[in-house]
């Protein structure tokens, strides 16, 4: 396993999007676009857009940056 996979491990809460985005090393309006095309798994609470660590980590294993 990745260490960025084995770190998505460990957290339980939904992730925000700059925290995601930080992770993967990508620019979050980026992220954001995958999101919102669906490329990668996310929620909308309230205004903001948030990332379930274990989607994060079953995305990342389908994909390579």
């Amino acid at each position: 396993m990745t260490p960025i996979i084995d770190q998505l491990k460990t957290k339980t809460q939904y992730m925000t999007l700059q925290a995601v985005a930080e992770l993967l090393g990508i620019h979050a309006m980026t992220l954001r676009k995958w999101a919102k095309r669906g490329k990668i798994q996310a929620v909308r609470i309230g205004d903001q857009i948030k990332f379930d660590p274990a989607a994060v980590a079953d995305w990342l294993r389908g994909h390579s940056l």
